[in-house]
Protein backbone atom coordinates (compact mmCIF):
# COMPACT_ATOMS: atom_id res chain seq x y z
CA UNK A 1 0.00 0.00 0.00
CA UNK A 2 2.80 2.22 0.26
CA UNK A 3 3.23 2.49 3.51
CA UNK A 4 7.49 3.42 4.52
CA UNK A 5 7.13 3.67 8.38
CA UNK A 6 4.90 2.31 11.10
CA UNK A 7 4.53 3.37 14.80
CA UNK A 8 3.61 1.60 17.91
CA UNK A 9 1.91 4.62 19.86
CA UNK A 10 1.26 3.20 23.39
CA UNK A 11 4.28 1.41 24.80
CA UNK A 12 4.77 0.88 27.53
CA UNK A 13 8.67 0.62 29.27
CA UNK A 14 8.92 -2.59 30.62
CA UNK A 15 7.48 -4.31 27.14
CA UNK A 16 9.63 -2.13 24.63
CA UNK A 17 11.48 -5.66 24.12
CA UNK A 18 8.60 -6.99 22.41
CA UNK A 19 7.31 -4.16 20.94
CA UNK A 20 10.37 -3.91 19.10
CA UNK A 21 10.29 -7.60 18.18
CA UNK A 22 6.97 -7.12 16.95
CA UNK A 23 7.59 -4.02 14.81
CA UNK A 24 10.91 -5.78 13.37
CA UNK A 25 8.70 -8.79 11.96
CA UNK A 26 7.37 -6.49 9.70
CA UNK A 27 10.11 -5.98 6.47
CA UNK A 28 11.22 -2.73 4.42
CA UNK A 29 9.60 -0.11 6.56
CA UNK A 30 11.03 2.59 9.07
CA UNK A 31 9.70 1.92 12.71
CA UNK A 32 9.15 3.68 15.85
CA UNK A 33 7.45 3.90 18.93
CA UNK A 34 6.07 6.63 21.59
CA UNK A 35 6.61 5.32 25.52
CA UNK A 36 3.39 6.00 27.78
CA UNK A 37 5.24 8.21 30.82
CA UNK A 38 1.85 10.01 32.00
CA UNK A 39 1.18 7.04 34.39
CA UNK A 40 4.34 5.31 34.72
CA UNK A 41 4.55 4.86 38.80
CA UNK A 42 7.82 5.22 39.24
CA UNK A 43 7.20 8.69 37.50
CA UNK A 44 4.38 9.43 39.53
CA UNK A 45 6.26 8.46 42.85
CA UNK A 46 9.38 10.56 42.23
CA UNK A 47 6.70 13.88 40.97
CA UNK A 48 4.64 13.08 44.23
CA UNK A 49 8.16 13.07 46.36
CA UNK A 50 9.11 16.80 44.63
CA UNK A 51 12.33 15.19 43.69
CA UNK A 52 14.08 17.70 41.36
CA UNK A 53 13.17 18.22 37.84
CA UNK A 54 16.89 17.21 36.97
CA UNK A 55 16.15 13.96 38.39
CA UNK A 56 12.82 13.52 36.92
CA UNK A 57 14.11 14.53 33.50
CA UNK A 58 16.91 11.88 34.08
CA UNK A 59 14.75 9.38 34.49
CA UNK A 60 12.27 10.48 31.36
CA UNK A 61 15.61 10.45 29.09
CA UNK A 62 16.21 7.18 30.63
CA UNK A 63 13.22 5.68 29.80
CA UNK A 64 13.32 6.61 26.48
CA UNK A 65 17.03 6.03 25.77
CA UNK A 66 16.15 2.18 27.63
CA UNK A 67 12.79 1.28 25.85
CA UNK A 68 14.48 3.03 22.36
CA UNK A 69 11.41 5.24 21.38
CA UNK A 70 11.30 8.51 19.52
CA UNK A 71 9.27 10.36 21.98
CA UNK A 72 6.74 10.23 24.87
CA UNK A 73 2.98 10.00 25.07
CA UNK A 74 0.41 10.56 28.06
CA UNK A 75 -2.88 9.49 27.99
CA UNK A 76 -4.92 11.23 30.61
CA UNK A 77 -2.24 12.03 32.26
CA UNK A 78 -2.24 10.59 36.19
CA UNK A 79 -6.22 9.55 35.21
CA UNK A 80 -5.49 5.56 34.62
CA UNK A 81 -3.68 5.16 37.66
CA UNK A 82 -5.75 7.37 39.75
CA UNK A 83 -8.54 4.49 38.04
CA UNK A 84 -6.64 2.01 40.21
CA UNK A 85 -7.44 4.13 43.08
CA UNK A 86 -11.00 3.97 42.67
CA UNK A 87 -10.72 7.26 41.75
CA UNK A 88 -12.79 7.64 38.17
CA UNK A 89 -11.94 10.56 37.01
CA UNK A 90 -9.10 13.26 37.10
CA UNK A 91 -9.42 16.42 36.12
CA UNK A 92 -6.25 18.49 35.06
CA UNK A 93 -6.20 20.42 38.50
CA UNK A 94 -8.01 17.59 40.27
CA UNK A 95 -5.44 15.68 42.83
CA UNK A 96 -4.94 12.13 42.28
CA UNK A 97 -6.11 10.43 45.37
CA UNK A 98 -3.08 8.58 45.63
CA UNK A 99 -0.45 10.85 44.77
CA UNK A 100 -1.79 13.81 45.70
CA UNK A 101 -0.36 15.70 42.39
CA UNK A 102 -2.40 17.16 39.54
CA UNK A 103 -2.29 16.09 35.27
CA UNK A 104 -1.53 19.73 35.56
CA UNK A 105 1.90 18.64 37.21
CA UNK A 106 2.55 15.37 34.57
CA UNK A 107 2.11 17.61 31.45
CA UNK A 108 4.44 20.60 33.00
CA UNK A 109 6.92 18.46 34.16
CA UNK A 110 6.69 16.20 30.90
CA UNK A 111 6.67 19.05 28.57
CA UNK A 112 9.83 20.73 30.18
CA UNK A 113 11.52 17.71 30.19
CA UNK A 114 11.31 16.76 26.26
CA UNK A 115 12.06 19.92 25.54
CA UNK A 116 15.35 20.56 27.83
CA UNK A 117 16.26 16.84 26.02
CA UNK A 118 15.85 18.18 22.47
CA UNK A 119 13.34 15.72 21.66
CA UNK A 120 11.98 16.51 18.10
CA UNK A 121 8.91 15.18 18.50
CA UNK A 122 6.68 17.20 21.71
CA UNK A 123 4.88 15.52 24.23
CA UNK A 124 2.06 13.53 22.22
CA UNK A 125 -1.13 14.19 24.31
CA UNK A 126 -4.65 12.24 24.86
CA UNK A 127 -6.34 14.98 26.99
CA UNK A 128 -8.38 14.23 30.15
CA UNK A 129 -12.20 13.58 29.94
CA UNK A 130 -12.59 12.37 26.32
CA UNK A 131 -15.68 12.20 24.72
CA UNK A 132 -17.39 13.76 27.72
CA UNK A 133 -19.54 16.95 27.17
CA UNK A 134 -18.02 20.27 28.44
CA UNK A 135 -14.37 18.84 27.90
CA UNK A 136 -13.49 21.89 25.88
CA UNK A 137 -12.51 23.23 29.49
CA UNK A 138 -9.88 20.49 30.56
CA UNK A 139 -8.77 20.31 27.12
CA UNK A 140 -7.76 24.33 27.21
CA UNK A 141 -6.17 23.94 30.69
CA UNK A 142 -4.17 20.78 29.42
CA UNK A 143 -2.88 23.53 26.75
CA UNK A 144 -1.92 26.09 29.30
CA UNK A 145 -0.25 23.31 31.41
CA UNK A 146 2.53 23.44 28.78
CA UNK A 147 3.35 27.18 29.72
CA UNK A 148 3.80 27.43 26.06
CA UNK A 149 6.21 24.72 25.29
CA UNK A 150 4.61 22.80 22.33
CA UNK A 151 2.76 19.43 22.86
CA UNK A 152 1.42 17.32 20.35
CA UNK A 153 -3.11 17.36 20.98
CA UNK A 154 -3.78 13.75 19.26
CA UNK A 155 -7.67 13.19 18.44
CA UNK A 156 -8.41 16.87 19.32
CA UNK A 157 -11.82 16.46 17.92
CA UNK A 158 -13.17 14.08 20.76
CA UNK A 159 -11.82 16.57 23.16
CA UNK A 160 -13.32 20.06 22.25
CA UNK A 161 -17.02 19.13 23.42
CA UNK A 162 -19.34 21.62 24.47
CA UNK A 163 -22.40 21.85 26.76
CA UNK A 164 -24.43 24.82 25.28
CA UNK A 165 -27.48 22.57 23.26
CA UNK A 166 -30.51 21.19 25.01
CA UNK A 167 -28.87 17.91 25.12
CA UNK A 168 -25.76 19.46 27.10
CA UNK A 169 -23.76 18.47 23.66
CA UNK A 170 -21.96 20.89 21.43
CA UNK A 171 -18.76 21.92 19.26
CA UNK A 172 -16.35 23.61 21.36
CA UNK A 173 -14.34 24.14 18.23
CA UNK A 174 -14.15 27.59 18.12
CA UNK A 175 -12.85 27.62 21.55
CA UNK A 176 -10.04 25.80 20.48
CA UNK A 177 -9.27 27.61 17.62
CA UNK A 178 -9.14 30.70 19.69
CA UNK A 179 -6.76 28.99 22.08
CA UNK A 180 -4.52 27.65 19.78
CA UNK A 181 -4.11 30.91 17.80
CA UNK A 182 -3.69 32.63 21.50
Amino acid sequence: MGYTAAFEPAMIASNARHAHLEMGDTPIIDQGAYVMMGNDELFLQMLAARDNFEHLRDYVSWTINASRALGVKVVNPGGISAFKFNQRSLDVDEKHVHYGITAREVLTTLTRALTDLRVPHPLHVHSSNLGMPGNIESTIKTMDATEGLPIHLTHIQFHSYGTEDPRKFSSGARAIAEAVNA
